[in-house]
């Protein structure tokens, strides 16, 4: 029989013509052992069962090449298994699950790709990519030297693509938000989200066909080198190849073929939004979300109060986020001796946002130095807008509202057990207070409140270990309500029970559309029920 189908593309439909050919060749040819055909290549199957092996328990290295030298040792001598991880890892390349290893500056300056493929020493810091010692690098490194400095992993997402597609159940699998999920008009998927609807509008070619991939990006524990070193804002650097193979997606659209109906189409995919913690959001957007003018929504218009005790900015006048004429607003003691007459800012769109950025030019790396005179609240102009379609999306970066909450469940906890570094009701918090001259009756140091909880509280260090992001969703949106019944004056308990009840409104899994004023509204009373019945001075521990 013909073989030549080996050799090409494993995604290809001559490969998948060979493998039907070849399955109906061995019905008719191969023994039938109990209703299976085994494959002659011991290798493939060997090699590629024990990387599944590693992969589903989670062996290193080390021990997954300590395990293939004890197998091949007890095997005959003429056994051609893997001897090594890295030898195995082979074996998944022709899978279509490659990976690309690309040299980096040290600096975090440019990849060593395209117009600098061939460059020894960085263009903008001048460091040698490669090695003198484990350590340290220079800008006199020889260029024989074949230790690199830095290197960036990147996972291709095409090929990965057409492997998705490849599976004719996964490929039936992607159409599901289209023809096989409930339509109530309740928010239960990112299809009944508005964005998705205005993509549908703006794009209509490429939403006829629910085969097209809008995709999330998530960088949570995510770095795209080995090292404690973070990138921070230089994130644009190692995030160009991904950008080049969205780009090929949108612009020029690559071939795919789908098992499921047994036929080629050209996808198309996009970032849909990317959801991330408050401090990879500003990295990833290009705003400054450190200092006084944090929030992204009010921008320059951010309101503030630099502590004098406390050396914490903080933020205030929650009253403007109120519906208009709600009972709040006239509240003037009670919160900031402030009448509040003006509305809510409204955010930016994109293209606002490229019309903020789009002029400023920014030199990646750790070596170069800022600009203290150029104090702009953009950073720089996000890699993101290479992207044609980024304009366009009303929402392009989320906040992950999983680490919001332990963030906030972090800071509650802490005040309420009194937790020695973490409680926010101290005395520098009250001493705040008299500079400010407002909240008289917290002038005086208070006590706190104390609990015992044995399964989360250690009692030689007064304070709370081990709490995972899931532990304090339970403990938010389950235990917290209730354990503050009798320690809590009323007014505080009420306050603190709204906001659990949000974040579990938040973190439903269905949502009617129509409550989300009525939830944006009620963080808005929240803010202002914290700011005069509870936490002194008003709640930083939401920014914690």
């Amino acid at each position: 029989m013909d073989r030549s189908w080996i050799k090409a593309p494993r995604i290809s439909e001559v490969y998948q013509k060979g493998v039907d050919d070849f399955l109906q060749f061995a019905e008719q040819n191969a023994p039938l052992l109990a209703a299976k055909y085994f494959r002659p290549c011991v290798k493939c199957v060997n090699g590629r069962c024990l990387v599944n092996l590693k992969a589903r328990f989670g062996l290193s290295d080390r021990s997954f090449t300590e395990l293939l030298v004890l197998l091949k040792n007890m095997l005959p001598k003429d056994n051609i298994l893997s001897k090594s991880h890295y030898e195995a890892k082979k074996i998944l390349c022709p899978v279509g699950m490659e990976y690309q290893k690309i040299r980096a500056c040290p600096n975090d300056c440019i990849l060593y790709k395209n117009e600098f493929a061939e460059m020894h020493n960085c263009s903008t810091c001048g460091v040698s990519r490669y090695k003198i010692n484990d350590e340290e690098c220079s800008n006199g490194a020889s260029t024989s030297n074949t230790r690199l400095a830095k290197v960036c992993w990147y996972l291709p997402i095409l090929p990965r693509f057409k492997r998705l597609f490849a599976s004719a159940y996964n490929a039936k699998n992607v159409r599901w938000h289209a023809n096989g999920r409930i339509m109530d008009g309740l928010l239960r998927h990112p299809t009944d989200s508005p964005q998705w609807k205005t993509v549908d509008r703006l794009y209509p070619e490429f939403g006829e066909d629910p085969r097209n991939l809008r995709l999330g990006l998530a960088s949570d524990g995510m770095n795209p080198f080995t090292g404690p070193k973070q990138s921070g804002n230089d994130i644009d650097v190692y995030l160009s190849p991904l950008i080049e193979d969205l780009r090929k997606l949108w612009v020029d659209r690559v071939d795919v073929y789908d098992a499921n109906v047994q036929d080629t189409f050209r996808l198309r995919a996009m970032i849909f939004c990317a959801v991330n913690e408050f401090p990879p959001d500003g990295n990833l957007s290009g705003y400054s979300v450190k200092g006084h003018h944090a929030c992204l929504i009010c921008e320059k218009n951010t309101c503030y109060i630099q502590l004098t005790h406390g050396k914490k900015t903080i933020y205030t006048r929650h009253k403007r986020f109120l519906r208009p004429n709600h009972p709040y607003q006239r509240l003037k003691k009670a919160i900031n001796e402030e009448n509040e007459i003006q509305s809510a800012p409204q955010p930016l769109g994109g293209h606002d946002v490229y019309d903020w950025v789009k002029d400023i030019i920014t030199i990646f790396g750790k070596t170069q130095k800022k600009d203290a005179s150029a104090k702009n609240i953009w950073k720089k102009r996000s890699i993101f807008f290479d992207l044609p379609y980024l304009c366009d999306l009303h929402v392009r970066h989320c906040l992950d509202v999983m680490h919001v909450e332990k963030n906030v469940c972090d800071g509650l906890i802490g005040t309420l057990l009194n937790i020695m570094g973490k409680t926010k009701d101290g005395l520098k918090c009250h001493q705040d207070l008299v500079h400010l001259v407002i909240r008289d009756q917290l002038h005086p140091v208070s006590r706190g409140y104390y609990s015992n909880i044995k399964s989360l509280v250690s009692i030689k260090d007064l304070k709370l270990v081990g709490l995972k992001p899931h532990d304090c969703h339970v403990l938010m949106q389950q235990l917290l309500p209730v354990a503050i019944r009798g320690i809590c004056p009323e007014k505080v308990r009420v306050s603190i029970t709204r906001l659990c009840f949000f974040f579990n409104a938040i973190g439903s899994k269905v949502i009617d559309p129509q409550q989300l004023d009525n939830l944006e509204n009620e963080a808005s009373i929240i803010l202002c029920e914290l700011e005069m019945y509870s936490l002194p001075p008003p709640p930083h521990f939401l920014t914690s």
